[in-house]
């Protein structure tokens, strides 16, 4: 099971990504990120509800970071992914 939690402040958009981050949840997400969500706002995703990601999970999480997506609430083995893809961000 996969939901995402919306919470929009000003200037701001923070989703909460909580369950399994898989290819299908991924691309929830992307469209949910897409579009007048995004102009002219912060996105931030908060992964500190999130159970597992598997690689297209990891895949999508590394293009977000490019993307300049703030990610927070990163757990461990997820951290520890993105360093060796060489991203490395706070939270």
């Amino acid at each position: 099971m996969f939901r995402i939690d919306r919470v929009v402040d000003t200037g701001r958009v923070t989703l909460t990504l909580a369950g399994v981050l898989d290819a299908s949840a991924a691309a929830e997400t992307a469209n949910v990120m897409g579009g007048p969500l995004r102009t002219n706002r912060r996105l931030t995703l908060d992964l500190s509800q999130l159970r597992y990601a598997d690689r297209e999970g990891m895949l999508f999480l590394a293009g977000a970071m490019r993307n300049r997506v703030r990610l927070t609430g990163i757990p461990r083995y997820i951290r520890s992914w993105l360093k060796q893809e060489g991203l490395r961000q706070e939270g």
